[in-house]
């Protein structure tokens, strides 16, 4: 369990020492989380475990492309079958009842115009008033035109506490990692290209690693305070006993060879790994370790990239982020948008590796 909040545990009425990922005490939370609400229709001031809403409606497929978020926003509650009351605090329901639906922040991005407009002609901008078919039908859309596309979505947190009711990926305590998603990606032979919706990769910060032992980390692991899904990913493998390296070579030009993350490693990556969207890792069982998952060919390497949130707050961030003011200037009259629609875009479709090495730094 990572970013470990006991306070919050203790305050639901649960004991710490019995809860642990994917066991009854979460279970029955969340249960009694969603009983409560269907009396008092008010969000308890403790709040409760959540556990992921969508994640089981979208089968996994051996595709190439893997997109991976976080977890969802709070609105999604009122989704749930068992909600038939106002709930206080949470406004609206999700536009659409799936990955992103509050806003459609990323199928702005990865959809095309036309593609967005028949969105829009199935289902109304975001309000309470859109009927139950109509949502149905646009979440069916979104997942034919990912299968359509051959592309695998899921978010790497299975369950989660909030230290509040928003949609602060900082704000997330007591993870549980989709062990579910890394498995099918380590097990899928077609498994190539992963698109993390955030990664600290992505940020001047850069790649943290733990240099001392607490409750949230073993030296060594990769740093989650932020709780961004690339960090996640990894941290997760690295809790699963895998290690793994990064690497970024371009074409024929290798800018540098693979490094563990790990403590010896540690300067280089934290002066090399930060402003990078595209780069390789390696994901290897160098101890034969028995995974959830079986088996699987050691080492794996996919691309991965790391280009900036869906999220209409991160167009706010970019406006300093040194990988979009180098390819502003090489495309003069651009915004923030047209950006992250350039990065989705070209996932999407035929991958030239070629656009997304080149927005490194």
């Amino acid at each position: 369990m990572l970013k470990r909040n006991d306070n919050l545990i203790v305050n639901r009425g649960l004991d710490p020492l019995q809860v642990q990922c994917y066991t009854a005490p979460i279970v029955n939370d969340n249960q009694s989380f969603i009983d409560n609400l269907t009396i008092e229709g008010i969000l308890p001031p403790n709040p409760p475990f959540e556990l992921h809403p969508y994640i089981s409606e979208l089968h996994l497929e051996k595709y190439e492309k893997y997109i991976i978020g976080t977890f969802p926003p709070i609105s999604y509650i009122l989704d749930h079958p068992a909600i038939i009351i106002p709930i206080v605090g949470i406004p609206t329901r999700p536009w659409i009842p799936f990955y992103h639906g509050n806003r459609g922040s990323m199928w702005e991005y990865l959809l095309t115009n036309p593609e967005y407009a028949a969105l829009e002609a199935i289902i109304p901008l975001p309000n309470n008033l859109n009927p139950a078919p109509a949502r149905i039908a646009a979440k069916n859309f979104l997942i034919a035109f990912l299968q359509k596309e051959k592309i695998n979505y899921s978010d790497i947190i299975q369950s989660v506490q909030r230290v509040q009711y928003n949609a602060n990926d900082t704000g997330l305590r007591n993870i549980c990692i989709n062990k579910d998603l890394i498995c099918h990606i380590l097990t899928n032979e077609n498994a190539k290209y992963l698109l993390f919706n955030t990664g600290s990769t992505f940020s001047a910060q850069g790649l943290q690693i733990h240099q001392n032992a607490n409750v949230n980390g073993v030296v060594g692991n990769v740093n989650v305070a932020k709780s961004q899904a690339f960090d996640l990913f990894v941290r997760g493998c690295q809790d699963m006993g895998l290690t793994v390296a990064i690497r970024i070579q371009h074409g024929p030009t290798l800018h540098f060879n693979w490094t563990t993350i790990n403590i010896p490693n540690t300067p280089f990556l934290q002066t090399q790994m930060h402003n990078k969207v595209a780069f390789e890792i390696q994901v290897s069982n160098p101890n034969n370790l028995k995974l959830p998952c079986g088996e699987f060919k050691s080492p794996k390497i996919l691309t991965v990239i790391t280009g900036p949130s869906p999220s209409p707050i991160a167009l706010l961030g970019l406006a300093n982020n040194q990988n979009y003011l180098n390819w502003v200037m090489v495309n003069p009259g651009a915004n923030q948008h047209d950006f992250i629609e350039f990065i989705y875009q070209n996932f999407r479709g035929h991958i030239n590796l070629d656009n997304f090495y080149d927005l490194n730094v």
